[in-house]
């Protein structure tokens, strides 16, 4: 690592403080769990994981009661939607990256993304539930592609704003984050039992309407407090100086040190 990529890293704050959290700093645990951003981000990835396990544990049991699909039929119409879901998701990120660079700011950036997964998943997930039908099965299959569509944008969402609320903190906010997770991918085991009973459209109805009002809660709660900033309760107490202080404290470092090598290159010769 050269001089010059030392100095761009050490001038941010958040970085410069990891490693001294990670062996000093005590976690700000009643500003961290009374925070509205990182509340709102919880609620996302329960809703987003419930809605994962769905897709991927309990799809090919709709398609088989609902759709009545043969087995290969089954297969293709279950892997189509992770696939679109995969190329969408690249895409996605590419664009709103390009848009941060022309000035898009990092929240309305998360905001968007996850706006777009939790209300455009909510009202597919809805659609489905109507819509879905055995002798025009390739409906449904254009509704669970565009869900997986909506659902891509959650990376550039809740997960992103979950590394970036407080860099110092990463590991312990997305420790919390992946519990959330894991009982919103749990969900479905208790819910889909609870209201499947013979393989109804009707019963999957009851099921998609569960998941999109906790789909559209948590999307309003994390449009009206989700951030992609970093908090003011994720730096050191400790940290006083400002960035650009550091910059030019920094900047002298390179110049004397490059200062010295010439003298001790004056005196080689």
């Amino acid at each position: 690592m050269g001089e010059r990529e030392r100095v761009y890293l050490q001038s941010f704050p958040e970085l410069q403080s990891s490693g001294k959290n990670r062996r000093f700093g005590i976690p700000p645990f009643k500003s961290l769990l009374t925070s509205p951003a990182f509340l709102s981000l919880l609620l996302c990835s329960m809703a987003t994981n419930m809605v994962a396990s769905i897709l991927q544990i309990y799809l090919p049991t709709f398609l088989k009661e609902v759709l009545f699909l043969s087995s290969v039929d089954n297969g293709l119409f279950s892997a189509a939607p992770p696939l679109i879901q995969f190329l969408s998701k690249m895409m996605w990120s590419v664009s709103i990256d390009h848009f941060k660079t022309r000035g898009l700011s990092p929240t309305v950036a998360v905001k968007l993304s996850q706006g777009i997964t939790n209300f455009g998943s909510a009202v597919l997930l809805v659609a489905i539930g109507y819509y879905a039908d055995c002798t025009q099965p390739y409906i449904a299959l254009a509704l669970f592609c565009l869900l997986g569509i909506c659902f891509s944008t959650a990376t550039s969402g809740f997960f992103t704003s979950m590394v970036s609320l407080a860099p110092s903190y990463t590991g312990i906010i997305t420790s919390i984050s992946f519990v959330f997770g894991v009982t919103g991918r749990s969900l479905p085991s208790i819910v889909v039992p609870y209201f499947n009973k013979t393989g109804s459209l009707e019963e999957w109805r009851n099921v998609f309407f569960v998941t999109s009002t906790l789909l559209v809660v948590s999307g309003i709660i994390f449009v009206l407090f989700g951030s992609g900033h970093p908090q003011k309760w994720g730096f050191e107490p400790e940290q006083k100086k400002s960035v650009q202080e550091q910059k030019i404290d920094l900047s002298n470092l390179v110049a004397a040190n490059e200062m010295g090598s010439m003298m001790l290159e004056t005196v080689d010769a």
